[in-house]
């Protein structure tokens, strides 16, 4: 059994569009404290081998104070094995990785565009690597790969999409099957994955250790635990600062701003947290949902929030329909029109025939 940490899609100096430039500043300084801290977490537990499966930068324009934290990390951890397999947003022919190798720590090694294996003999492990070119890779790199067959460890770090349709290098089930690996290290989706199995040969995505926007929510962290030839304790270990939040609010039932109000403090649980709450439901028409104004009320409360209205006003559309007006026959047409599938599109319609009137 070897003790891996299985890292990917940093994406260090991202920008983060919705926020301010101050907070994008904080978010970008903030990837470079998670990483921190895995390095920490991989010394305290006497981690032997981190792989990263690319994706380590966000694009080529990177600072040099970015590829100095760099190196000082991967010097904290002489001690501890590092294999980077770059990735779609982070080809090793970037400048940054030209920047990276000058004076880097030889526990560190970069992949490049062949599928390459190193042998670890004190810890009887092989680790198998490629890293992106370019842009693309639009055929599996696994593919007809067979690990040797004997007492070792075959590990392998790779970007990979696990659809054979995909353009950033389509991996198979039929490819993790027939590869006689013991873990498959994938970088790509932003998701943890959950450790899977086809056959013999475990594999899993970590997922971002910080989330960069609303379509990344809940736990992100990293992959750790131990791997041997026919065993698998891996796990995954949430290590984010923050977390992006999408939440939907029913105000049906609510009369007065305040009733409104007491419904977004219940779901603003976290200060340090970003959230997206949008309201839904039948809003009374005595009700007035000012989101600017509802902004600048919790702005301060949270990281960072921001409100959309999606309610429709509490109308009885069979009433207006009842109206010999343009109105009218529109809600009649809306009403015979609308059916289980097509609801609330429908009840969209409606909102819009309203403030259109």
């Amino acid at each position: 059994m070897i003790k891996i940490m299985h890292i990917a899609d940093i994406h260090f100096e991202t920008k983060s569009g919705e926020l301010s430039p101050d907070k994008s500043e904080i978010r970008r300084r903030e990837i470079k404290e998670t990483f921190s801290k895995s390095i920490d977490i991989a010394i305290k537990e006497d981690v032997k081998i981190i792989l990263i499966a690319g994706d380590v930068f966000d694009s080529d324009y990177i600072g040099t104070d970015t590829i100095e934290f760099l190196k000082r990390e991967f010097e904290r951890i002489k001690d501890i094995y590092v294999f980077i397999s770059p990735g779609n947003h982070d080809p090793y022919t970037m400048k940054a990785y030209s920047a990276l190798k000058e004076n880097l720590s030889g526990n560190v090694k970069i992949f490049e565009n062949r599928l390459e294996g190193i042998e670890i003999k004190e810890l009887n492990t092989r680790v198998f690597g490629y890293g992106f070119e370019d842009i693309y890779v639009k055929e599996s790199v696994l593919s007809s790969f067979k690990a040797p067959c004997d007492d070792m460890i075959n590990l392998c770090v790779i970007h990979a999409d696990l659809s054979k349709e995909s353009d950033y290098n389509p991996l198979t089930n039929q490819d993790i099957l027939n590869s006689n690996l013991n873990y498959i290290a994938l970088g790509h989706t932003h998701t943890f994955s959950g450790v899977l199995k086809s056959g013999n040969t475990y594999y899993a995505y970590p997922g971002t250790m910080e989330p960069h926007g609303f379509d990344e929510t809940g736990s992100k962290g990293v992959i750790i635990g131990n791997i041997g030839k026919n065993e698998c304790l891996l796990e995954f270990l949430p290590v984010s600062k923050r977390q992006y939040n999408v939440i939907d609010i029913d105000i049906s039932d609510c009369e007065i701003f305040e009733d409104v109000s007491n419904k977004i403090k219940q779901a603003l649980t976290a200060q340090e947290n970003l959230y997206k709450i949008t309201f839904v439901g039948e809003k009374s028409e005595n009700l007035s949902l000012n989101l600017k104004m509802i902004t600048e009320l919790f702005e301060n409360d949270v990281f960072f929030v921001k409100f959309k209205d999606d309610t429709v006003s509490k109308v009885d559309i069979n009433e207006i329909a009842k109206e010999f007006t343009l109105k009218g026959i529109c809600a009649k047409k809306i009403i015979e029109n609308t059916n289980e599938e097509n609801k609330e599109f429908y009840q969209k319609v409606f909102k819009y025939l309203l403030e259109l009137f």
